[in-house]
């Protein structure tokens, strides 16, 4: 892990815990697991920066402050998924959250990335080849794990990270095999 990307995560969870408070006092009433998702899933759908402000319907969000923190939420989104180096994460609870609120965030995240992926073209699937729709199907299923309340926790924390890195390199797959062009794209890098 190199510096930027210690820098950019302790953006990302900055940016997390600001739009998670206020989403979820929002309309929406979600988290910012979820609308993460939502916005990772728009990106494999085709979605442009330049066009996301018309999807802001789907969190219920008209405030322009809102407004603007989803389309910069996005354009973060949207560069992590274009650049070459697998910089994109997912923004969930840190690790100091307990291992339910974790779960919670990531089966949140799971079911807003198949919202936004799914919204405008639920036949986007039929041509993408049977890696991306099996990928799609494991988020799927990742959406609905519950913890079990015998594991370990040491075990559990172990699982959440492999769920979360997996989940990473699914959808870096589903945009890359999607948006070719996209993911072409210049690395950035956020201070």
């Amino acid at each position: 892990m190199n510096d930027s990307s210690i820098g950019s995560a302790a953006f990302q969870q900055k940016i997390f815990n600001e739009l998670d408070t206020k989403l979820r006092a929002s309309p929406w009433g979600s988290g910012a697991s979820e609308a993460h998702g939502l916005l990772a899933g728009l990106a494999c759908a085709g979605i442009t920066a330049e066009t996301v402000r018309t999807r802001a319907y789907l969190l219920q969000l008209s405030d322009a402050t809102h407004v603007e923190m989803l389309e910069g939420m996005f354009s973060l989104t949207l560069r992590e998924l274009g650049d070459s180096g697998f910089g994109f994460n997912l923004m969930l609870p840190d690790d100091s959250q307990s291992l339910a609120e974790r779960l919670d965030g990531i089966s949140d995240w799971c079911q807003g990335f198949l919202q936004g992926a799914l919204h405008e073209n639920a036949s986007l699937l039929q041509n993408a080849g049977s890696e991306v729709e099996e990928a799609f199907n494991d988020i799927l299923e990742i959406g609905h794990l519950e913890l079990d309340p015998d594991i370990d926790a040491a075990a559990a924390d172990g699982q959440l990270l492999e769920l979360q890195e997996f989940l990473r390199v699914a959808v870096q797959l589903i945009f890359d095999t999607l948006q070719p062009a996209t993911a072409e794209l210049p690395s950035t890098t956020i201070n």
